[in-house]
């Protein structure tokens, strides 16, 4: 790595927008994702296409940040700087050097890139790789809707995790180069929108599209998507802020080349979320706080519990209360006629 020649190709978007799909397709027209993907499992029984250690190490990384997956805050302030993030920092630059060195074209795909971004823009930076952003666009509607069945999150948690998710990704690649692919579109002609890909991003794909057709056709399966909304379903669901509304829209007519009314959409929604954060993140990490003393508060209880269990079966067991037994029967059998 470290010459001009080596691209990365970073695939952004929410938990269940279709970045997997994406992923994959790039990935047949060349973009080497790396030697070890993550096991298809039964919410997505095509791949992931996801590398299983750098997945690892974005959980760890989160962990040790004090965040997760499916933490909608904000990163907390100052958290890469934090000495365990910078350790596992650091064995990700090691692997990511050695895994793609002397690939001039690769990519890695991860939702949580979304919130990781800032230490990926400076890791790419050291190794001398020229970051690319693919950022997936799916309707909000559908998102949410997918996480809530996979994860059986309320529907109020999913659509804040789809704002927040996307926001950063959009965020972090202000001002660099990306390209926005509609889920919708990739999967109604995916060839009109890999070539306005390769062209916005500046990329000759390795493998022309043609020769890799009846690869990416076979994989794409628009009859396994299970859920559907238009536009016109978004703007109904009063449960939707405006602003999530028209950002929505200005994505998809961004990922058409037209991104003339994303800035100002972005901006309203990006104020307004922050607006919105600055009111109930401290409520909801407040009960996050009661929430792990009600849990430590019942593991004591639960170790007390087996204490006192594990205490009755020494009783139960011992010679001494074997030999009492004749007393103890002849006691029941008195008993019965006492008043």
């Amino acid at each position: 790595m470290g010459t001009p020649k080596s691209r990365s190709v970073l695939v952004l978007g929410p938990h269940r927008s279709g970045t997997s799909a994406v992923a994959r397709v790039l990935n047949l027209l060349g973009v080497d994702l790396g030697r070890s993907m993550l096991p298809p499992k039964f919410d997505n029984r095509h791949g992931y296409w996801e590398h299983q250690t750098i997945f690892e190490l974005h959980e760890r990384l989160l962990s040790r940040a004090g965040s997760s997956w499916h933490d909608y805050r904000p990163m907390p302030p100052g958290w890469r700087e934090r000495p365990e993030v910078e350790a596992i920092r650091g064995e990700l630059a090691a692997f990511v050097a050695a895994e793609f060195r002397d690939k001039p074209l690769w990519g890695v795909k991860d939702p949580r890139l979304c919130s990781l971004l800032p230490l990926w823009l400076d890791l790419l930076e050291e190794l001398g790789a020229e970051p690319a952003f693919v950022i997936v666009v799916r309707n909000p509607l559908e998102v949410a809707e997918s996480l809530e069945r996979r994860d059986r999150f309320s529907p109020g948690k999913c659509r804040l995790l789809y704002a927040a998710q996307m926001l950063a990704a959009l965020h972090h690649t202000r001002g660099r180069r990306r390209a926005f692919v509609s889920y919708d579109r990739l999967l109604g002609d995916w060839r009109p929108v890999v070539a306005q890909v390769g062209g916005e991003l500046g990329i000759d794909w390795p493998h022309a599209p043609a020769d890799r057709a009846a690869e990416i056709d076979s994989f794409l399966r628009p009859s396994e998507r299970h859920h559907r909304h238009d536009t016109t379903d978004l703007r109904d669901r009063s449960q939707l802020p405006g602003w999530c509304v028209s950002l929505h829209e200005a994505l998809e007519e961004a990922s058409r080349g037209r991104e003339a009314g994303l800035e100002a959409a972005f901006q309203r929604a990006w104020d307004s979320f922050a607006s919105a954060t600055a009111l109930f993140v401290p409520e909801v990490e407040a009960l996050e706080t009661e929430r792990v003393r009600l849990e430590q508060r019942a593991v004591r209880a639960e170790n007390e519990l087996l204490k006192v269990q594990r205490q009755l079966t020494a009783i139960l067991s011992s010679r001494l209360y074997r030999s009492t037994r004749p007393l103890r029967n002849a006691w029941y059998g008195l008993a019965r006629y006492l008043p």
